[in-house]
């Protein structure tokens, strides 16, 4: 009788060892799956954050495109605004110095370049407004 209870306590024992082996094992797989959740979850942070980034850098990068696209045009206005007042000042300078046109010297005195000029008088030629002829030189 003694030796069955002995039997019995002594698997009782190994049952209880095994268990506490067991119960051990658990609480570290938790404790890793506890670590890897925080882990996650913090990769979803920092993915949340990335993605509201991206998201803010689209935006401003629409907003710089259509601020381009609105001074493209500006630019585009101005120049066509440009060459219709160059077009008018040459016209009154050509009224004033009987139809010649030193334009070195127009250049130098209005300030602009030798191509905007050559525009404005192909412009203003083709409008039938001027003729074009070359000097000839001596």
């Amino acid at each position: 009788m003694l030796r069955g209870m002995i039997t019995r306590i002594t698997r009782a024992v190994k049952h209880i060892k095994a268990l506490d082996e067991i119960l051990e094992a658990l609480a570290e797989e938790m404790e890793r799956s506890e670590r890897l959740e925080r882990e996650l979850e913090r990769e979803k942070r920092l993915r949340a954050e990335l993605e509201n980034r991206l998201t803010e850098f689209s935006i401003a990068l629409k907003n710089r495109e259509r601020e381009l696209k609105f001074l493209k045009q500006k630019i585009s206005e101005l120049e066509r605004e440009l060459s219709s007042v160059l077009e008018a000042s040459l016209l009154k300078y050509l009224q004033s110095s009987k139809g010649t046109l030193p334009i070195k010297e127009y250049i130098q005195e209005y300030g602009t370049t030798q191509e905007r000029i050559i525009e404005a008088l192909k412009s203003l030629h083709r409008k039938g407004l001027i003729k074009i002829a070359r000097e000839k030189e001596p």
